[in-house]
């Protein structure tokens, strides 16, 4: 629900069910005490701001079946390094990572670049790199103008 632990700055973990299919928008927006989330295969949608502003969030690890990440999802995770975008996403919201200072890496797995909303990566840790699908980096770099100095092909190791 909305809002569910908003500015709970004493949550430092949270264990979701595989019965949980979306974190509605501001559920842990705030929680600046958290440091990991975990989310399952089954969620399928990040709402708006869900976790901006948990300023401690170091780890993210997102499941297979997120089709959605929303609005300032992660806005102001100034202690988020990396994050691995699953191959199901089709859309990232503006100002999604904005703010994520530390973010140096990302890995994007879906073939078909997601629909980037506005300033999705702006303020990110200078010289970040975004790995995306060999084949598909023209495309993202097409598609994600903005970020195409930060896009390179995928290693085999990731």
């Amino acid at each position: 629900p909305y809002g569910a632990f908003y500015y709970c700055k004493g949550l430092t973990s949270i264990e979701m069910s595989d019965g949980v299919t979306s974190i509605g928008n501001d559920a842990f927006h705030g929680c600046s005490g958290l440091t990991s989330i975990e989310i399952p295969d089954n969620v399928t949608e990040l709402g708006s701001s869900a976790f901006s502003g948990c300023s401690k969030l170091e780890s993210v690890m997102l499941g297979s079946g997120l089709t959605s990440i929303g609005y300032r999802t992660f806005y102001n995770c100034s202690s988020l390094s990396s994050i691995i975008i699953p191959e199901n996403v089709t859309s990232i919201g503006s100002d999604a990572f904005r703010y994520c200072y530390e973010l140096a890496s990302v890995i994007c797995q879906p073939v078909v670049p997601p629909t980037l909303g506005s300033s999705a990566f702006s303020s990110n840790k200078s010289g970040r790199i975004i790995s995306v699908p060999e084949a598909s980096v023209d495309a993202y770099k097409s598609s994600w103008s903005s970020y195409a100095s930060y896009i390179q092909a995928m290693t085999e190791s990731m």
